[in-house]
Formats: C-alpha cells, sequence, structure tokens
C-alpha cells in the first residue's frame, strides 16, 4: 500500500474558503487517494494548524472551523502524535532543510514512515521528502 504524509496546505484546499485556488486539482488528490487506499498519515498538529489559519486567516467562527476540523477527522487519515523523542531528529530536518518547526513536522513524519509529504507549500516540496501537488496534474 502506497503512504502519504498530507500536510495542512493541501488539507486546507479540500475545504476552501474566500479565494482558495487549485481547489479541483487537491480534491482530486484526495479522492484518487481514497480509492487507492493509499495510507494518509498526518500529524495531529495538523488539526490545530487548520483550525489557526481557518480562524485567524480565514476569520470564520468557532462553529465553522470545528466542523471543518470534524470533517478532516473523518477522513481516511492515521494522526500521529509528535513528541519529545522526535524533537532531535525534527531539529535536524529544520537545520538541513530550513524549514520552520511546524513544516518540519510533516517531513519528519515522511522520513519515519519512508514516504513522501503530499503539499502545495514549496519549501517542503524542494526537499527530497516533498510531492508538490500542483505539478502532478
Amino acid at each position: 500500500m502506497t503512504k502519504y504524509v498530507i500536510d495542512a496546505s493541501v488539507v486546507l484546499k479540500w475545504f476552501p474558503f474566500g479565494d482558495e485556488k487549485d481547489v479541483i486539482t487537491a480534491r482530486k488528490w484526495l479522492m484518487d487517494l481514497v480509492k487507492s487506499k493509499a495510507q494518509l498519515i498526518a500529524p495531529t498538529f495538523l488539526l490545530i494548524e487548520v483550525s489557526n489559519i481557518l480562524s485567524r486567516k480565514k476569520h470564520l467562527n468557532a462553529k465553522t472551523v470545528i466542523a471543518v476540523i470534524n470533517k478532516i477527522k473523518d477522513l481516511p487519515i492515521t494522526f500521529i502524535d509528535i513528541n519529545q523523542t522526535d524533537l532531535g531528529k525534527l531539529i535536524e530536518i529544520m537545520t538541513k532543510y530550513s524549514l520552520s518547526a511546524y513544516d518540519s513536522i510533516y517531513v519528519y513524519l515522511a522520513v519515519k514512515n519512508e514516504c513522501k509529504v503530499l503539499t502545495v507549500d514549496k519549501p517542503i516540496a524542494e526537499t527530497k521528502y516533498g510531492i508538490y501537488i500542483l505539478d502532478q496534474v
């Protein structure tokens, strides 16, 4: 079974609010992944990151944000917690690829699970672990 780490940049395109672009492409990826029974992985942190973006940047009310988070939790995604023992490797990835701690979490999960990160975030895509989904269609 093929495995992928899904990052927040892709998930946010599945639930567009405002002027979100490339929604059709991102949703096509989701449908293809679900049909092929690919194993989708994400850090539990993704739920916090998406909540923050929807409430702080998209200015959605709490009820709407909670509804979106519940829909994400219903998707066939395995959520994985990052713990203290993961920090050393996470910091190594931050340094090696000049990524934020947040972006490094996704790359760390890809390294740990021997797979790639599906993303529309260029810094992640530029690592050897990223796949920029908008170039794939």
